[in-house]
């Protein structure tokens, strides 16, 4: 103000127009000593907004330091307000919820699963023990009509001479005695494929063992062949079963063909498309 007086300056000035807009003069003196007159022209604009209730109460909060006892609001020279766009991604809280809600939901039909598996193989073993049988595959065979003497007996003749399920015999060694010497050839005729039968819609955990026990009560069996997946190692739902006579296998599909096995329901027929006509 001194300054101002001793070189003779204008007063500050300040009016406001019709518009809004407020238009301050003000004079000052340079470096060079010459006079100079700054001329503002600023409008102010009061927008209101909503905020949330921890913004409302931080607002509240008495200034410390520098700006200890000012006014609410920023300082001129201290708080610097950021020009950058600040762009923020709200994520509700009822996507967690749902997600979280969906995560417990399939952790809990997994363990519902898991349960009914378990009481499954438990009624199995109730079953197989009540008939005085030693698996699933024997206990299906009786009730297929096979009797329980034969069921039981049929082990001991598959142990003495008939290959193991599954495995690939050549036709020059079909019907042969297994522990006959080499080139001792046995007194039984020699049968080929006409009394094979083909078995569909076989439950994935099926074995070749629970097939054995299913079929050889009807007769004996040279070769059982379980089609399975590589990656998984489960049934591709159909298999063959060579039996030594046709008779056989013509009581295996009377008997079979439509039994319900495990919780599918089996198609036996003969391998031999023409013949199923």
């Amino acid at each position: 103000d001194d300054e101002e007086d001793e070189w003779g300056l204008p007063p500050r000035e300040e009016t406001v127009g019709e518009d809004g807009v407020t238009r301050v003069v003000e004079w000052s003196v340079n470096e060079a000593n010459y006079a100079v007159k700054t001329t503002k022209l600023m409008k102010v604009e009061r927008k209101s907004r909503v905020v949330s209730t921890g913004v409302a109460e931080r607002l509240k909060w008495a200034k410390f330091g520098e700006c200890a006892g000012k006014p609410p609001g920023p300082e001129k020279g201290t708080t610097m307000a950021s020009v950058e766009e600040i762009l923020v991604e709200w994520i509700p809280q009822k996507d967690d919820d749902a997600e979280e809600e969906k995560e417990e939901d399939e952790a809990k039909k997994e363990l519902d699963i898991r349960k009914m598996l378990a009481a499954d193989r438990l009624r199995r073993r109730m079953e197989e023990r009540k008939a005085g049988v030693s698996n699933w595959a024997q206990l299906m065979a009786i009730n297929a009509g096979a009797d329980k003497e034969d069921v039981a007996g049929s082990a001991d003749a598959s142990a003495s001479g008939a290959p193991p399920p599954g495995k690939y015999v050549p036709p020059s060694l079909r019907n042969r005695d297994l522990n006959a010497p080499p080139g001792e050839s046995s007194d039984r005729p020699q049968r080929d494929d006409s009394s094979t039968v083909r078995v569909s819609n076989v439950p994935p955990r099926t074995t070749e063992a629970d097939l054995q026990e299913l079929f050889r009560p009807f007769g004996r069996i040279q070769r059982i062949f379980l089609s399975r997946d590589r990656v998984t190692g489960e049934s591709k739902g159909f298999a063959y079963v060579a039996f030594d006579l046709i008779s056989d296998a013509q009581k295996a599909i009377d008997r079979l063909d439509g039994y319900g096995y495990d919780h599918l329901i089996l198609r036996v027929e003969w391998a031999d498309a023409s013949r199923n006509k």
